[in-house]
């Protein structure tokens, strides 16, 4: 059971959580029923997208703990894969009813909300009931992800920054963060349509937001995931030469994160330095890449050399090997 939890809540690949699935199985037919394993081995099977698996744990869930919101809100992930909206708002609502809430309900009640949803139900009323009910880093986050959803960007930053107070070092905070953040380039296009105060205001966001990274940076010099998080940042003020010597020196501080060197491939190819692309691209060990990614890096430092039959193979291989989610 202890294999099974370090797989399915700390290292969470794919393999891993296909791993725990069957250890989880395994267990529950020996005759391990415990709750705890019972609502992990369900939450790994909607991770999965084994859906009908989910719902048959969740189903017994839903008596011996049923003031427990996470049951109640992954039984309306499985209606809403079955395409059942009604048991979707049921399972979400009474989420909603239990103890302890889940932000992701109030969230999922406003996407589904319509004219004929009352007023308690509304997005608006959900949205401030769940600031009230739950504050927290993952609420604040959740309610921007609904705000950029309609085109409310200004309320999304403020919730954005709000939860970044509580959790800096947030990964997928840090990711939205980026995200939602306007390019130097928005700010000084259209400008009959665009007041001055809102040039400013994508200024501040984006000298804001550089000056949060380089703290995480200086913090956590070797965490790849913030020097992409910064150089794209940089990039986006229009400070191509910083975006490009942030993932340098994250390299020399962490060479085996190769995803920062396919970003650095990237930002010099579109900054016209592509021999210093091509020597990052021959500086990956062989396999470090998945294919995909490698053949279409190279396709696009060969059409930049002009040498398009070699460039046209390559982009060619890298639909042939690209992934589903690719």
């Amino acid at each position: 059971e202890r294999l099974s939890w370090l797989l399915s809540e700390k290292i969470q690949t794919p393999k891993a959580l296909h791993q725990a699935f069957r250890l989880n199985e395994d267990l529950l037919r020996k005759g391990m029923t415990s709750d705890d394993l019972r609502l992990r081995q369900a939450r790994v099977a909607v991770s999965l997208n084994m859906m009908s698996d989910a719902d048959a744990h969740l189903k017994v869930l839903q008596t011996t703990q049923a003031d427990n919101a996470e049951v109640w809100y992954l039984s309306s992930l499985c209606s809403n894969a079955a395409r059942n909206r009604d048991a979707t708002i049921h399972g979400l609502r009474r989420s909603l009813q239990c103890t302890k809430k889940l932000p992701g309900a109030y969230v999922e009640l406003a996407r589904l909300a319509d004219e004929e949803t009352p007023d308690d139900y509304q997005p608006e009323a959900l949205l401030t009931r769940m600031m009230k009910e739950c504050d927290s880093a993952e609420a604040r986050r959740l309610r921007a992800e609904y705000y950029l959803e309609k085109g409310r960007r200004d309320e999304a930053m403020n919730d954005i920054w709000i939860a970044l107070e509580q959790a800096p070092a947030d990964e997928t905070l840090n990711s939205l963060l980026v995200r939602s953040l306007p390019s130097w380039q928005d700010a000084g296009t259209n400008s009959e349509a665009q007041t001055q105060n809102s040039n400013q205001s994508t200024e501040a966001q984006l000298k804001r937001a550089m000056q949060h990274f380089e703290k995480l940076v200086e913090t956590e010099p070797s965490n790849a995931s913030v020097r992409l998080s910064h150089a794209a940042v940089c990039w986006k003020a229009g400070q191509r030469k910083a975006a490009i010597a942030t993932l340098e020196t994250g390299i020399q501080k962490n060479v085996h994160a190769f995803q920062q060197h396919e970003a650095l491939i990237d930002y010099l190819i579109s900054a016209g330095e592509t021999a210093k692309a091509r020597r990052v691209l021959d500086s990956i060990p062989s396999g470090a890449l998945p294919r995909d990614e490698y053949s279409y890096s190279l396709g696009r430092i060969l059409m930049e050399e002009e040498k398009w039959p070699e460039a046209i193979k390559s982009l060619e291989q890298a639909i042939a090997f690209s992934r589903g989610d690719s």
